[in-house]
């Protein structure tokens, strides 16, 4: 193994401008070179944090970045920010410019995301796990004199 002090060209995350100094390593085998990087997810928090908080406007890959970060997917966060699918598809191919209040949104979205389990970091995680169950229908029941309530039973 070979430790470099060299910079290297970080583009595996999707942005073209991230370089490292250092926390990789240029691993030589038989069938070529690979690079490992030291502490991904804190190298991910720590470039999610540039872009929230220093970037002036964000452009389409650091858009799919955060979104990747967040774990969302285009139509998930489509939903989330209320427009439809290929507008986040064109934010992220960079052929439409992001509006100003989807991108705070974004932003917001991830400041909470690296902190520990704040409300809106709570809310993601459910809607993550819901993503599956988007076309499932919701069936409730109202038992006489009770409350309405979810059935798991489906509708025949």
């Amino acid at each position: 193994m070979t430790t470099t002090t060299e910079y290297y060209h970080y583009t595996e995350c999707g942005l073209d401008s991230v370089h490292l100094v250092g926390g990789y390593e240029i691993v030589e085998s038989p069938t070529g070179h690979y690079v490992t990087i030291k502490d991904i997810d804190g190298l991910h928090k720590v470039i999610g944090q540039y872009l929230i908080h220093d970037k002036k406007d964000l452009d389409g890959d650091e858009i799919r970045f955060l979104r990747h970060e967040l774990g969302l997917s285009q139509t998930l966060l489509a939903n989330l920010l209320d427009v439809g699918e290929g507008a986040i598809n064109r934010w992220e191919k960079g052929k439409n410019d992001i509006n100003k209040p989807a991108e705070a949104l974004i932003r917001a979205l991830y400041a909470e995301h690296i902190e520990d389990e704040g409300g809106i970091k709570r809310m993601l995680k459910r809607i993550i796990n819901l993503e599956g169950l988007l076309d499932e229908t919701l069936t409730l029941r109202k038992r006489s004199g009770k409350r309405w309530e979810r059935t798991e039973q489906a509708l025949a």
